[in-house]
């Protein structure tokens, strides 16, 4: 915790001033102090909801942070149990403050309402009886838009509520408003829609009322002298608490972590903004209990991560930028905002005015410890071949032929997939068991390579006439040797900093929902992670629902592992001058199911580069036939 000299945050100890009450306490003035002692002890009455559950001390600190800060940053080590954290503070301030409404925001519905998940799982404990006299199953409510809860009886005082919306682009949330709001996952949250949109979603006070009749009775008790001014009862300021791992330097969220850190080590600067008072929470790995994050645990993780990513993810530290040969900075000016077009697809779009660009790096041993079966599909505008957009991956260790066989006849009969580049080594053996096998044959498809070679005006000519999309003979083989590898980098990184190559944005929840209510996504044939399974306990249209809702949650996460492993990778020079682009060594020792993998870097690398040669196609005119006349014919 950031605070300048001692930790300043203890509540004042209830128990002691109860010892000192002498003679008897009137029934009012008992449940006050008795109110006052479980709102300054949360860990208690945790215990006493929950009828035994304790929590870690550290989740008591971080909920003093959270009780006592108008504006927090929790910027902890993954696996520390924030957002778990945030919803038993977010159970208890809502029961100690009546009336309370709290608003929970994350990039998706599904990942907002996470929070309310825990408080539900809380509420369901064996033990948990007096919990469960301020919230049933029934406190739980389900809309289109939102997921809420409401907690309290109303007998002793207004229901508060916790309700979890999208924040997509942040045109749904307008008009909501609360008294604490939770961002999840705060460092994807533009600056603009915190600044112009939530911001003001936290101007109405709650219980205004009371607020006015408090004062009406305070200024009488201060004019007849039986009241200092200083004694006025002090209502709790509207809170904002943000949850975060650590980002890049580069990034807003960084500079909102700094402007936060300034002022609380410097409580002169911005005198202008009253009493509002900034906390921050910033605990790496080792500040947590074991028996959450073990060493033998985390240190296995490093193992299988850069250090750049080690010191965001377990030591939450912020990074510079990515030491690599492609940077997360410029990678990142690169992917569009949740809301902007083009989203990540699992169909595709208009053929009219747009086509795909497939890259695949194969892989065909049936262990999860292998290297990744990788893809990566752009989209590109008719017109403009000069620019794609990775909207959707495939990457996968450990599935049998068949489940990529159906993968692939999902890509090529749901995208208009115009261009297919695959890595030589394996390219022949994976069109071979494609075309031989009865899921090609009983869909009469077919694919085929074509002489594919860009070296010179006149390859590329007789390339354009190899070329023939209408018999699907779109497979470019390209060898990966070491002029090619140079050359290939040099120019994925030439478009990323040029803006020609961009990462798809995340859906915003009416355009999830739109892809949800896709029926023609085979669902029941599409693999794409190693063990998975069918979900038994669901009926069928809720289990492909859940099953295609999990699906593009999972398109967002492969496209920001494209980006991770891109930021991984790193250029060396031989004393020759030879370039190779790879992995750490220490990265590429291991040989675990969840080792570093650079397939999904390769695949678009390879899609990046099918998308050049296919423009040299479009753009090279076929070469013009003369006929010789002898000149006695004239």
């Amino acid at each position: 915790m950031i605070e300048k000299g001692n930790f300043g945050l203890e509540a004042p100890d209830v128990i002691d001033e109860m010892l000192k009450v002498e003679g008897d306490l009137t029934e009012a003035e008992a449940s006050e102090m008795v109110a006052r002692l479980l709102a300054s002890k949360p860990g208690l009455l945790y215990n006493m909801l929950t009828g035994g559950e304790n929590l870690f001390s550290f989740q008591i600190a971080k909920m003093a942070v959270l009780a006592k800060r108008d504006f927090t940053l929790d910027v902890s080590a993954r696996g520390g149990a924030k957002t778990f954290t945030t919803a038993v503070f977010a159970l208890i301030y809502a029961i100690t403050h009546p009336g309370i409404k709290i608003l929970v925001l994350g990039p998706t519905l599904r990942q907002a309402k996470t929070l309310l998940n825990y408080i539900m799982d809380i509420s369901k404990k064996p033990n948990a009886f007096l919990l469960r006299q301020f919230l049933t199953d029934k406190s739980y409510k389900r809309d289109p838009d939102r997921y809420s809860i409401k907690i309290g009886t109303g007998i002793f005082g207004p229901e508060s509520e916790i309700f979890a919306m999208a924040l997509g682009d942040g045109k749904k949330i307008r008009g909501a408003r609360a008294q604490v709001i939770i961002l999840d996952e705060a460092f994807a949250i533009p600056q603009n829609i915190i600044d112009e949109v939530i911001g003001p979603m936290m101007i109405v006070n709650a219980n205004i009322s009371e607020r006015v009749e408090t004062k009406k009775i305070e200024d009488k008790l201060v004019e007849s002298g039986k009241m200092k001014d200083s004694e006025r009862r002090k209502f709790p300021n509207n809170k904002m608490i943000m949850l975060s791992s650590a980002c890049y330097e580069f990034e807003s969220f960084y500079r909102r972590f700094e402007s936060y850190r300034n002022k609380i080590l410097n409580p002169d600067i911005d005198r202008e903004e009253g009493e509002i008072t900034y906390g921050i929470v910033n605990l790496g790995w080792e500040a947590h209990p074991p028996e959450l994050l073990s060493k033998t645990f985390v240190l296995r993780e490093q193992e299988s991560m850069s250090e750049d990513s080690f010191r965001r993810e377990y030591e939450a530290q912020f990074s510079p930028d990515s030491a690599s040969y492609f940077k997360m900075s410029v990678m990142a000016k690169r992917t569009l905002e949740p809301g902007e077009y083009p989203h990540v697809e699992i169909k595709g779009d208009d053929p009219s005015k747009y086509f795909y660009i497939l890259g695949i790096d194969p892989n065909f041993s049936n262990s999860e410890t292998s290297d990744n079966y990788a893809m990566s599909l752009l989209k590109v505008e008719r017109g403009k071949e000069n620019k794609g957009t990775l909207v959707h991956n495939y990457a996968v260790a450990g599935l049998e032929a068949e489940n990529i066989i159906n993968y692939i006849i999902y890509l090529i009969t749901h995208f208009n997939i115009e261009y297919i580049c695959m890595d030589f080594a394996g390219a022949r053996q994976s069109l071979d068991t494609w075309n031989n096998s009865s899921l090609f044959k009983e869909r009469n498809l077919k694919l085929e390579d074509f002489e594919a070679k860009f070296d010179s005006e006149k390859d590329v000519r007789n390339s354009k006439y190899s070329y023939d999309l209408g018999s699907r003979k779109i497979v470019h083989i390209q060898n990966f040797n070491t002029g090619w590898i140079r050359e290939a980098n040099e120019y994925m990184q030439m478009c990323f900093d040029r803006g020609k190559l961009f990462f798809a944005s995340a859906p915003i929840d009416s355009e999830f929902e739109s892809m949800v209510r896709k029926k023609d996504v085979p669902m029941d044939k599409i693999y794409y992670i190693y063990g998975q399974e069918n979900e038994d306990n669901f009926n069928e249209d809720d289990w492909l629902k859940k099953k295609q809702y999990d699906f593009v949650e999972h398109q967002v996460r492969l496209i920001s592992q494209s980006k991770t492993e891109c930021a991984n990778v790193k250029m060396t020079a031989s004393p020759q001058g030879h370039q190779t682009f790879d992995l750490p060594t220490t990265m590429r020792k291991m040989n675990t199911p969840d080792k570093p993998r650079k397939d999904s870097y390769s695949s678009l690398l390879l899609a990046n580069w099918g998308r050049k040669c296919y423009q040299l196609l479009n753009e090279t005119d076929e070469e013009e036939v003369s006929t010789w006349v002898p000149p006695m014919m004239f």
